[in-house]
């Protein structure tokens, strides 16, 4: 497998690796906002203190996004491991921006 990341070979593991890598980091980045936001509704976080980092997240999960629609693969049998990956990823993408939306309404 030539599996390639911005021109790069990936490290070992191929396409899985790297879907499974960039899937964690959009988990990662909607857990932490989660937590911020729960911590904001709850009078415990100012806004501005909740908002920044999730301008964080949001550019954390687009950038894992990116690196998977940009994955060269090889094997066809990956791809429909990476549409799944892609349309889970834009929707929890979705779900931070409307979550930074939301900490406008105080």
């Amino acid at each position: 497998m030539h599996a390639r990341r911005f021109g790069h070979r990936m490290a070992v593991g191929g396409a899985t690796a790297e879907l499974s890598h960039s899937s964690g980091d959009v988990v990662s980045a909607v857990a932490s906002a989660h937590q911020g936001v729960m911590l904001w509704a709850d009078g415990d976080a100012t806004t501005q203190y909740v908002r920044v980092p999730l301008d964080d997240m949001i550019e954390q999960s687009l950038s894992a996004y990116g690196t998977v629609v940009n994955l060269d693969i090889d094997d066809a049998a990956d791809e429909p491991m990476r549409a799944g990956v892609e349309a889970a990823m834009a929707e929890a993408t979705r779900v931070l921006v409307s979550s930074r939306a939301v900490t406008r309404f105080e």
